[in-house]
């Protein structure tokens, strides 16, 4: 006899879904533009500028409890999990245990080194923050069609912006004079690097556009076959290679490499031309001097805390500092004692004062968690594949499949970008990527039910 429908436990009403699905996507095309509009309102409007710094983090943290709530009825509908899958479903497991072992791993940290819980548990969260985007969008059931409109809208904000970039970069190599005519982070030789114009759009800074255009053109290579898109991919590769961001273009290769059998053929090249880049990089570099803001001052303030950091994990190395006690923003806030006792003081803490952050997550990472701490903190950058994977394979959708694979890859490349950057300061895709993954790990569930269904 054939079994009655599934009915779910209580869920959001289609209409707050879309409702949702709208302020989501605002959001993020909001989230894209942060940091140029915090510049703009820096010093002419302190409430402007408070509200946009913390209009991202009252949004998630409304979600957060939302999620909770709505995981909270299906537990107690569902007690045994036979058809909602329980608290934590089983797609999710590789992703939750990852976090459930890293926040044990931070606390146990924390606590030998007599941390204050309050230091630990604010430091450990900015590790985990955006990974949590992913089970607050996992909570909720979302069809195909929803999941599409989130997608599609910011890759063609992507595709504008990538495009201004190649403007912004044809400009400069007729007239360099052009090159200040945009918004830009980024003053006198720091503009430009291997002779190309660090071309930042609409952005504010190069490195922003570099990690929109590279998550999308990743995407977009695994979704597309053939010669379909080819335009947008084209426009999409310029913007990262205009950026003249190392770490985005070697993101890109990467992508290149999973999804184009042409490059994973000369992927053997792929040593012998990274040497080569850092040759040419070495011939073509910086020139020396520069004002406080230039690429100088910059290089070697990340050389002082390249070196700093390397002393106080040779110092800790088991079991680190402590989260929240080095590197980061949260460290600056509690007055951690770390930098006086290592000499971290002077210009050098301005400047780490001025980025938040030493932007070397894979060092901050050994110096506060210690190098099996940094082991487990790599595990939790790779789970989201698994879930992607496992997504993937029970897929019915082809271009949801084709979206899960790409989505499989964007962990190696966040694995990529932390030598220079830190997980914080990755948001702008990271938020949109565990959107879209708890998105689409939701048609997982929804795919193995009915295919349970279907058999009873």
């Amino acid at each position: 006899m054939k079994a009655a429908a599934y009915s779910s436990p209580p869920k959001f009403h289609r209409a707050a879904r879309d409702l949702l699905l709208l302020l989501t996507l605002a959001l993020l095309v909001f989230m894209q533009f942060q940091n140029l509009f915090l510049a703009l309102t820096r010093d002419s409007s302190s409430s402007l500028f408070r509200f946009s710094h913390l209009l991202p983090r009252v949004f998630f943290l409304l979600i957060f409890a939302t999620a909770f709530w709505l995981r909270l009825l299906e537990s107690l509908a569902d007690p045994r999990g036979r058809r909602s899958g329980g608290l934590v479903r089983k797609v999710e497991l590789p992703l939750a245990g990852a976090v459930v072992l890293f926040l044990a791993w931070a606390f146990f940290s924390g606590a030998v080194n007599g941390n204050p819980p309050v230091v630990t548990a604010n430091g450990a969260y900015v590790y985990v923050a955006y990974f949590l985007v992913f089970f607050a969008y996992s909570s909720i059931d979302w069809s195909d069609g929803q999941i599409w409109r989130i997608y599609r809208p910011l890759l063609g904000l992507a595709v504008f912006l990538s495009a201004v970039s190649v403007v912004q970069e044809v400009l400069a190599l007729i007239n360099p004079a052009s090159a200040q005519w945009w918004p830009n982070i980024h003053r006198g030789g720091a503009m430009w690097r291997m002779g190309l114009f660090r071309a930042p759009s609409l952005l504010g800074h190069p490195n922003t556009i570099a990690i929109l255009a590279l998550f999308f053109l990743t995407v977009e290579l695994g979704r597309r076959r053939g010669r379909s898109g080819r335009w947008m991919i084209i426009i999409l590769a310029a913007a990262v290679i205009f950026s003249a961001s190392r770490l985005a273009m070697l993101g890109g290769l990467l992508a290149l490499v999973a999804f184009r059998p042409f490059f994973r053929r000369l992927a053997f090249l792929a040593v012998p031309a990274l040497i080569a880049a850092g040759l040419f990089w070495r011939a073509v570099g910086p020139p020396a001097g520069g004002d406080d803001r230039g690429a100088f001052a910059y290089d070697a303030y990340r050389d002082f805390a390249r070196k700093v950091s390397l002393r106080v994990i040779a110092d800790n190395p088991a079991i680190g500092v402590g989260p929240g006690r080095y590197g980061g923003h949260v460290s600056l806030k509690y007055r951690s004692p770390v930098y006086e006792e290592y000499g971290f003081t002077g210009r050098f803490v301005r400047n780490l004062e001025r980025n938040s952050s030493i932007e070397q997550q894979w060092l901050q990472a050994a110096a506060e968690l210690g190098v099996v701490g940094l082991m487990v903190f790599l595990l939790l950058l790779l789970a989201p594949a698994a879930v992607a994977l496992a997504s993937r394979a029970a897929g019915k959708d082809p271009g949801l499949r084709r979206l899960a694979s790409a989505l499989a890859v964007v962990p190696l490349q966040m694995v990529i970008f932390l030598p220079g950057f830190t997980v914080t300061q990755q948001g702008r895709w990271l938020v949109l990527y565990f959107i879209l993954l708890g998105m689409l790990s939701t048609r997982r569930s929804l795919w193995l039910r009915e295919e349970g269904n279907a058999e009873r």
